[in-house]
């Protein structure tokens, strides 16, 4: 699951939990009247919160950004900085929520730039340049410059000290630490820290929780953790779809241990969340939902069929994409290219030094998110490559090295997790 999903703008969250019969008439008819009356203020809200409804709505991207660029109009001709503030934040969080992380950070950084005044008084400390400085620190986070995230961080908390925004740079704060240690495989210690967070973000704390049961093994209890949380809470569309993702990962691995057979139920969980994802133009779930069920596929004996999914994905996670993401990409990749390459000598001979490459790619992604089990299998399959193409020197290299990563900072339970 991506790191930069977790947080969007506090408006958008707001208005996700919140349930509106009649929202779009009620706004449209305040934006009406607003006009009428010249109350700029008012009708700029109004624009943003049409704008927002109806993404939420699975309007098109085009009609919603253009509502926001006529309260981008009111703004600049009224010299609301304030407005402009939200703007740039509300932008932030659509691009996350349709998926561009680029788009998405590029607004943070505008917001940030329109708001950086030599005159500290003048600066606007609300919500909203908080949230875009958070975006700025996933940003960070997801492409693995922890450095840089402890010093933003710090920005953070010694700017916004309020308690509304200390919400905001904290949540960020307790999902960047899980992550690292999920990543260094301390399952107490990530425990505590969902614990954590479950007063501040509800829905990520399960998830995280189901996340634990993954990587423990304990299906069961990841399975009773998930079950009721759709009908007990309002979830959007990419909630939904996060939902679904891990409780399609959940059902497969306790449906088999061997990994030779997959549950019908996680392709039906999966082409449904498919469907959730092209609905409402989350083409940044749509190609991790393809990745998965590639996944899936290469698993049961498909991989031609795997690498055309694969193919499709590839564009979107390697422009948008977090670091942990494009690795599992390449190394996807590697897996099918072997699994359909020719028994032929010299054709398989050059797929595999394709694989190899596409491998090492995936290695320096994941040593620089400090993915310690990612290391190691995509090490392992580095020496198994090598060996078949008889380089035995390069084998003995990475089997060194996939042994001495087995004594520290390795992958402590004996399943085989989908990504």
């Amino acid at each position: 699951m991506r790191f930069i999903d977790s947080l969007r703008s506090e408006i958008l969250q707001k208005m996700e939990t919140s349930n509106f019969g009649n929202l779009i008439h009620l706004i449209e008819r305040s934006i009406g009247k607003s006009g009428a009356f010249g109350i700029t203020h008012t009708t700029s809200l109004g624009l943003m919160a049409s704008a927002h409804h109806a993404a939420l709505d699975a309007n098109s991207p085009t009609d919603v950004f253009e509502t926001l660029m006529k309260s981008d109009a009111l703004n600049s001709k009224h010299s609301m900085s304030d407005l402009m503030s939200m703007t740039y934040a509300e932008k932030s969080a659509l691009w996350a929520y349709y998926g561009k992380a680029k788009m998405s950070t590029i607004c943070a950084q505008l917001l940030l730039l329109h708001n950086s005044q030599n005159n500290k008084q003048n600066l606007f400390n609300g919500e909203s340049t908080c949230q875009e400085v958070t975006n700025i620190i996933n940003a960070l986070v997801e492409n693995g410059e922890y450095k840089l995230v402890d010093v933003v961080l710090n920005h953070a908390k010694e700017r916004f000290n309020n308690l509304i925004s200390n919400k905001i740079w904290i949540s960020s704060e307790r999902l960047f630490e899980f992550m690292k240690i999920m990543r260094h495989e301390r399952w107490s210690e990530a425990e505590n820290i969902a614990n954590q967070i479950s007063s501040l973000l509800p829905f990520e704390s399960k998830l995280r929780f189901a996340e634990i049961t993954i990587a423990t093994g304990d299906y069961v209890a990841g399975l009773k953790l998930l079950s009721n949380t759709e009908e007990n809470t309002i979830l959007t569309a990419s909630n939904r779809i996060q939902l679904m993702i891990v409780l399609s990962k959940i059902l497969n691995l306790s449906a088999v241990s061997d990994q030779k057979f997959t549950s019908v139920n996680t392709f039906v969980l999966l082409n449904s969340a498919l469907k959730i994802a092209r609905t409402y133009h989350l083409s940044y779930y749509e190609a991790v939902i393809k990745m998965n069920l590639a996944t899936l596929q290469l698993m049961i004996g498909m991989p031609n069929q795997a690498l055309v999914l694969i193919n499709e994905a590839m564009e979107q996670i390697l422009a948008h994409g977090s670091c942990f993401d494009r690795g599992w990409a390449f190394t996807l990749n590697a897996q099918c290219l072997v699994a359909t390459a020719p028994l032929d000598s010299k054709k398989r001979k050059l797929i595999l030094q394709d694989a190899i490459e596409y491998l090492l790619k995936a290695k320096s992604y994941f040593q620089k998110i400090e993915a310690f089990s990612r290391i190691k299998s995509t090490t392992y399959f580095l020496s198994l490559i090598y060996n078949e193409l008889g380089m035995k020197t390069k084998r003995n290299q990475f089997a060194f090295e996939y042994r001495q990563n087995n004594g520290e900072n390795v992958i402590k339970s004996k399943i085989v997790t989908l990504f």
